[in-house]
């Protein structure tokens, strides 16, 4: 997990965009509990316990 929580989910996936740019994964999911909203990288899906509601992808470059 990405040691951040969040009050707002627009946050979250703004964070989660910064994220995906300063990485090499192709996507991140963002948990909810009851604490807030969580990002958490792919690796570690299994050893959190959370509700996935969203997974967002890193933008493709087109080939031009």
């Amino acid at each position: 997990m990405i040691t951040e929580w969040f009050a707002d989910p627009i946050a979250a996936l703004d964070y989660g965009k910064t994220w995906l740019r300063g990485n090499t994964r192709s996507h991140i999911l963002m948990g909810r509990t009851s604490r807030g909203f969580c990002l958490i990288d792919p690796r570690n899906k299994d050893g959190h316990y959370c509700q996935i509601v969203a997974k967002l992808y890193r933008k493709e470059k087109a080939n031009d």
